[in-house]
């Protein structure tokens, strides 16, 4: 092995020097090198605060962890990281996003329109930032906001809905 692949990997040359390898290490098997149950896995998971706690108790009761190399101890925690951090992005909502989340949660909501429909729509109304447009639609303003969206602030929209229908625009 050359020095080159030792410091790609984070690897330390002691383990190498030392001959130290995990091919000793039984733990594959089903579940033994683990002391916690999967009850207390989800105890844990339900009462903690955060995926560190619950890596690291798992880390504590790994009759394995000290016998592992070093690699092989960072690809372990990158494996639980993966397993029991929460990991969400926030984005800006766009009338695409929009569209998408009701046609996956409630698609009667917007009378089953499918973001590509959506998009051939707005393609054809051809609106731009100095339009005025008049719409009347049943997709609880979603088209509107698409047209807004498209024409900034240089226009004026009219929405015609029905009353038993119609969005509350209060801020």
């Amino acid at each position: 092995m050359t020095k080159e692949f030792l410091e790609e990997f984070n690897h330390d040359e002691e383990d190498v020097a030392e001959g130290k390898d995990n091919r000793d290490i039984s733990i594959n098997e089903q579940g033994t090198a683990q002391k916690m149950s999967q009850d207390e896995i989800l105890s844990l998971k339900a009462n903690t605060a955060g995926a560190s706690e619950i890596i690291k108790a798992l880390q504590e009761n790994s009759t394995s962890w000290d016998k592992r190399t070093k690699f092989s101890q960072e690809k372990w925690l990158k494996k639980k990281i993966a397993k029991y951090q929460v990991v969400f992005t926030i984005r800006k909502p766009n009338s695409y996003s929009l569209c998408e989340a009701y046609h996956l949660t409630g698609p009667q909501k917007i009378c089953h329109l499918r973001p590509d429909s959506f998009g051939y729509l707005l393609n054809m109304a051809n609106v731009n930032c100095m339009s005025h447009c008049l719409v009347v639609e049943n997709t609880k303003g979603l088209v509107t906001g698409a047209l807004c969206e498209r024409m900034c602030a240089y226009t004026m929209v009219v929405n015609f809905t029905n009353e038993d229908q119609q969005a509350s625009l209060k801020p």
